[in-house]
This record gives C-alpha cells, structure tokens and sequence, in this order.
C-alpha cells in the first residue's frame, strides 16, 4: 500500500482521535507490520485523569500520527495534531514520548485535548 495514507478513527469522550502514518510516510500497514496495536488506558473514568495512548509494533524509527477532532455548541470543528516517531521497540506512548512536530510540544499524556485549535476556515 505505498504512497497511502491509512488513518484508523476512535471516538473518544465526543471527539474523533484518529491514527497512521505520518504525512509524506509511507505505509507501513502491509506485510509483517499489518497487526499494529492501538492501546488507549485511563486508571479510572474521571474526566480529568490521563489518557494514555500507546501504538505498539510499528517499525522503529517510523512517523506515526494522531489527529483529535470535536465540534463545540456552535458547530465549529477543533482540531489537534502530533506526529511522533517510533523508539528502537517500535512503540509510541504519548505519556512517555515528546511529538516530534504538531500542536504541542512536550510530554503530556493530555496534549492532544488541550493543545487543539479551532479550525481556520477554509477561504
């Protein structure tokens, strides 16, 4: 599946967190690597707690994308971004990994919740 772009899509309190391989990747969802694994764990169900979001069995070193999507009261859409780069295990977790680009820049478990923007219109 060279040259496509695969995202997978959650929703997740309302708003959509979608997943895959970074802009200008290829696709690493054929052969051996076809069994990625999309992990997302809460220690509790209070709304203020962490998400952590972890993609296991990527290829190392591979960019790897999560977007976040919502619509306020008014309709208008929100959006958040972080491209991250696979460990030597081929792994993202984003309570321990910093993105590499997107709409936040540290370590935060949260970040896509609270780092996203509305959306510009189109002109």
């Amino acid at each position: 599946m060279k040259g496509r772009i695969i995202f997978i899509t959650v929703i997740l309190f309302g708003m959509t967190v979608s997943f895959g391989t970074a802009t200008g990747q290829e696709s690493e969802f054929s052969g051996s690597r076809e069994n990625i694994r999309i992990e997302i764990v809460r220690q509790s169900e209070l709304i203020d707690e962490d998400i952590h979001i972890r993609i296991l069995d990527l290829t190392p070193g591979q960019r790897f994308a999560i977007r976040a999507e919502t619509f306020d009261d008014m309709k208008r859409k929100w959006v958040s971004r972080a491209d991250f780069v696979a460990d030597s295990h081929g792994r993202v977790d984003t309570s321990s990994h910093a993105p590499a680009a997107g709409s936040y820049a540290d370590v935060d478990p949260a970040g896509l919740f609270w780092s996203m923007q509305l959306e510009k219109p189109a002109k």
